[in-house]
């Protein structure tokens, strides 16, 4: 379950963006997160369950390993060269599934590194398209790009993974048969990194920092007070939440899991963590359904974190069937247990 971990991974904090001066330029590093739903479907409009999903800014970034930045690598990683995080490698690749009913939503990071003219020339970085590559075993597989919204609207957007609008894409339509497409590159486990909110800044840092050291001392019960006194200072505060839930968790208040986290998604509906964790006390008082239905939204709402998935496809073998030659998320998790 790992809910420690989840902890001391949402504790950290990086700022969204950077900016290096140089002679007369700059090179503007910013992180965007987009929220992304839409649906699978056969040729008669009938949905298309469990299909598999590679997403990535352009096609040709489905065929080219995943950029990670020097701020990224891991402890002992001291190759931050350009190879690494350069522009020739793809901007962030996920895959996750579609549900039950061919549908999903997912949040989709993109870090952009360009270059900057000072002091007026900024160029345009607004996000111009999104690409799918979509299978299943029985049907074609394609890939698929968006340019806009469903409702012919640019994507939008937020600087924060908190509050972000939808973009509605059209159905994906995908035909029975075995036309076959060449696999996306795998994704190098080793780089993976979880979607977080900020820390809270003001009065409330400190008696959440209070709260974090005495979690991981395993004092769950003093945590849980200190994180109620940090939301007071800061109403709603989505990590918060988080930690707080995870707290109750661990006490083995089980129902009550059940009745904050429902009202923490309505507040904080597109972090998979708070569905993970209300999946596993779900689990816990044997509500199937529930837990369920709380896997998958957590597996495709942060297809970065793999203890959702390895619960998920042990629950339900039907979303480990991938197409041929894709390499299933089990595999690719399977470097950073």
């Amino acid at each position: 379950m790992a809910h420690a971990r989840v902890s001391r991974l949402l504790s950290r904090t990086l700022p969204p963006v950077f900016v290096l001066l140089t002679a007369g330029c700059a090179t503007w590093h910013s992180r965007e997160y987009y929220l992304f739903t839409g649906s699978i479907v056969d040729e008669q409009d009938g949905p298309v369950p469990f299909a598999a999903v590679y997403i990535a800014q352009t096609p040709e970034d489905l065929y080219k390993p995943p950029r990670v930045y020097s701020h990224e690598a891991f402890p002992g990683n001291t190759d931050i060269s350009p190879t690494i995080f350069g522009r020739e490698k793809a901007n962030r690749l996920l895959y996750f599934r579609a549900d039950d009913n061919g549908e999903f939503e997912t949040v989709w990071r993109r870090d952009i590194v360009r270059k900057v003219v000072l002091p007026f020339i900024w160029p345009d970085g607004s996000l111009k398209q999104i690409t799918f590559a979509v299978g299943l075993p029985g049907y074609s597989q394609r890939i698929v790009s968006f340019e806009k919204q469903d409702d012919g609207k640019a994507f939008v957007y937020g600087y924060e993974s908190v509050g972000l609008e939808s973009n509605t894409l059209q159905p994906i339509t995908l035909e029975q048969g075995r036309e076959v497409v060449e696999p996306p590159v795998s994704i190098d486990a080793s780089l993976l990194r979880t979607r977080h909110p900020r820390p809270p800044s003001g009065e409330g840092a400190e008696i959440f920092r209070q709260g974090e050291e005495a979690f991981s001392e395993r004092n769950f019960r003093e945590a849980l007070q200190k994180y109620n006194e940090a939301l007071e200072q800061s109403p709603d505060h989505p990590l918060i939440l988080m930690t707080r839930l995870n707290s109750h968790y661990r006490l083995g208040e089980y129902q009550q899991v059940l009745e904050k986290g429902d009202q923490d998604i309505r507040l904080c509906p597109q972090y998979g963590f708070l569905h993970k964790i209300i999946a596993d006390a779900a689990f816990r008082l044997s509500r199937w359904e529930s837990n369920h239905q709380h896997l998958i939204k957590a597996h495709q709402l942060d297809p970065e974190f793999p203890y959702s998935y390895s619960s998920l496809w042990k629950l339900d073998p039907r979303f480990a069937v991938v197409p041929k030659g894709w390499l299933p998320p089990s595999e690719i998790y399977d470097n950073i247990r």
